[in-house]
């Protein structure tokens, strides 16, 4: 199965956490929950590709997991250790969210998913993020 971060940037921010255990955690709770209840967030702004962010998405959709994607937010006290870990980081253009955002809900629409079934947390709240079905 695809994973949604490359190994190298999944390795540098998430240290130890085996990915391939974290995505069994999601599948064993799409079991327990449903398809379409459980979420995942995938931070951008690490270095990662659009085609990097879409492969996530899409590998989380194909269990039954609806990806939120959130721009990295960078401020005084986490700028030290993330430019340490990651070198000179990029931020997130409006542009590429929207861009992001349109082809997630694509995803999305192809596994029978939607934010809409989300009645709590970001896709509920749509302040800091850009949410298909609810704002695109």
């Amino acid at each position: 199965m695809s994973r949604p971060l490359t190994p190298q940037v999944f390795r540098k921010v998430c240290g130890e956490l085996d990915v391939d255990w974290v995505l069994k955690c999601l599948r064993h709770a799409v079991k327990l929950f449903g398809k379409g209840k459980v979420t995942s967030n995938i931070i951008m702004g690490m270095g990662e590709t659009d085609e990097n962010i879409l492969e996530g998405v899409e590998a989380l959709a194909k269990i039954g997991v609806v990806a939120g994607l959130r721009a990295l937010r960078v401020n005084d006290t986490n700028r030290g250790p993330l430019t340490e870990a990651l070198g000179h980081l990029v931020p997130v253009t409006e542009e590429r969210m929207l861009r992001l955002a349109q082809a997630q809900k694509e995803i999305l629409e192809r596994y029978g998913l939607t934010t809409l079934t989300f009645e709590t947390m970001c896709f509920s709240c749509t302040c800091c993020d850009i949410v298909p079905f609810r704002d695109i």
